[in-house]
């Protein structure tokens, strides 16, 4: 009996143990809001604190969030409830722990959101393997981005909502496991550039996502398929294949990191309804769907420039000509695609939707063609100047339309 006694003695005292551990645990992992390191900076709270998690290379994890305030009162504004998780991308933990990049920032002030992110370090050699890699359900990251989202509600008295979530890259990647794996927890999700992606279930409810991929991504065509996979299950999915910001020359095109017109275009995804009508304004429609032939035109229209190409097996591919177009567009240019067998002066008229005094006043207007074509000849004194040339050089004298008109005669 006394044996019996001492058993349950020692059971309660381990369980005390262990519960003791436990908290003391979960005191270091979730500190109260006075633990926090917080600083405002004008109309945002933006904090930050450590949390215990013990996972691949991530004994702690630095957790970083920015609430909206009302100036006047210091307080949290009502809206600041509705909190928005930056998923981050592999190799981002060194620029997350000096702050939020600028973009998410100007976000939480126009949308008056909290948002939060976590310094995750990752590698390259253990994106394969699920229990490791942080974008999976079975690296334990998920629970704990859930479980800090709680605690920051709990500290600011916020009343609990699903959250939105935004990734680039591999937070691409995360962002859709996360909306596949917890789908009552996710409001919206919108990325660009994700490739790992979980398997979308039978008879579940998932929340709606806009999925954006650059022009040649390594990514497109597994995101473009996931999509559709989603929509055959009625799940509302949105894919927009995007161009590549414009530096100035097409070496500098990066055909995978996302820029400012996808930053704008998954916002207004993420906080409002009528997205589709803000995001033509962004990127013009024409750029996301297929084929192209014409760039729409410019506000700031410099000119027009039309590119005729033949049609044979050495004829350039399709990345060739739409980007071709991009680039004159982002400089101003009203761009055309057309077959040089078609060009005579009605079609040019036709195309651009001018005049014969509207056609004169647009200076340069300029026809490009391979170097081997005989059949144009130079039109109307002034209608237009033709430049003939390989196809090698027509990036080249692209990259120069910014340059002004004296150097295209």
């Amino acid at each position: 009996m006394k044996r019996f006694s001492f058993a349950i003695l020692g059971g309660i005292i381990l369980l005390a143990c262990i519960g003791i551990i436990l908290f003391f645990r979960m005191s270091v992992a979730y500190p109260s809001l006075e633990e926090h390191s917080i600083h405002k900076d004008n109309d945002l709270i933006i904090g930050s604190f450590d949390v215990k998690v013990d996972l691949y290379l991530n004994e702690y994890t630095s957790v970083r969030y920015a609430i909206p305030i009302d100036v006047n009162t210091n307080k949290p504004v009502p809206s600041a409830d509705n909190i928005l998780f930056y998923a981050p991308y592999n190799g981002e933990a060194p620029i997350l722990s000096n702050g939020f990049p600028k973009h998410i920032l100007e976000m939480a002030r126009r949308r008056k959101c909290s948002v939060f992110t976590l310094v995750i370090k990752t590698d390259t050699i253990s994106t394969s393997e699920r229990d490791k890699y942080y974008v999976y359900k079975e690296s334990g990251w998920h629970d704990i981005i859930f479980a800090i989202h709680r605690h920051i509600c709990e500290c600011y008295g916020f009343k609990p909502r699903k959250i939105k979530i935004f990734g680039e890259s591999s937070g691409g990647s995360l962002a859709q496991n996360l909306l596949v794996n917890y789908p009552h927890l996710v409001d919206k999700a919108a990325w660009n550039g994700g490739c790992r992606y979980a398997n979308f279930k039978q008879n579940v409810s998932y929340p709606s996502f806009l999925a954006c991929s650059i022009w040649g991504c390594y990514g497109q065509e597994i995101t473009r398929e996931m999509c559709i996979n989603a929509r055959k299950m009625n799940i509302q999915a949105d894919f927009i294949n995007m161009p590549p910001e414009w530096r100035g020359s097409f070496a500098d095109m990066d055909h995978h990191a996302a820029w400012n017109a996808i930053y704008l275009t998954t916002e207004a995804f993420l906080f409002d309804e009528d997205w589709q009508n803000s995001f033509s304004f962004f990127i013009p429609d024409s750029f996301t769907t297929e084929p192209l032939f014409c760039a729409p035109k410019p506000q700031d229209q410099k000119g027009c420039i039309i590119f005729c190409r033949p049609i044979n097996e050495t004829n350039p591919g399709r990345e060739f000509w739409r980007e071709l177009l991009w680039g004159a567009y982002s400089q101003g240019f009203y761009a055309i695609l057309l077959n040089y067998t078609e060009l005579d002066r009605s079609i040019l008229r036709n195309a651009l939707c001018f005049n014969d005094n509207e056609s004169m006043n647009i200076k340069p207007f300029i026809i490009i063609c391979p170097e081997d074509v005989n059949d144009i000849d130079d039109g109307e004194a002034g209608l237009y100047n033709l430049h003939k040339m390989p196809f090698e050089h027509w990036k080249d004298f692209v990259e120069k339309l910014s340059s002004g008109t004296s150097d295209l005669q």
